[in-house]
């Protein structure tokens, strides 16, 4: 019987240097490969829904979004006013992207604890109004600065 692999050689070892080569290029591809996008840092989604609120285009969405749920909002405060914040805590800094069909998506609070949880989650809960729509972005970017101060 002839055989294909020399003696001095497995199976195994053979399997992988046939697969070395194509591994690389997988690995070449998966490179250059487009990476998805991270979500912009806490300071700098803080300033575009800042630029937002200033801009005449898209005053009158915060106004109508408090309008809708407002009472919500409100009930959420009270609730998460009972968690007591940190000594020196005055505030929470809550921000978040208004997709069309008006659900809030990718919130963020800062700082990150209880009382900020409970509001994130609060707000993340109610329905708002559908956005206008906000160029280059897929949601509508609002924030919220509530004080917990007592």
């Amino acid at each position: 019987m002839t055989r294909l692999i020399p003696h001095s050689e497995s199976r195994f070892s053979v399997a992988v240097k046939r697969t070395i080569p194509l591994l690389f290029a997988l690995f070449a591809v998966s490179v250059h490969a487009e990476a998805p996008a991270l979500p912009a840092p806490f300071d700098v989604r803080v300033q575009l829904a800042r630029d937002v609120e200033a801009d005449e285009r898209f005053r009158t969405y915060k106004t109508a979004m408090i309008r809708r749920s407002g009472r919500h909002l409100a009930r959420t405060m009270r609730a998460c006013r009972a968690i007591a914040p940190a000594p020196e805590q005055k505030s929470v800094v809550l921000i978040a992207d208004i997709e069309a069909d008006g659900r809030a998506a990718a919130v963020e609070v800062k700082p990150d604890n209880a009382i900020g949880q409970c509001f994130a989650s609060g707000f993340a809960s109610a329905r708002y109004p559908k956005p206008p729509a906000y160029p280059g972005r897929p949601g509508f970017p609002v924030m919220m600065k509530i004080s917990v101060a007592r």
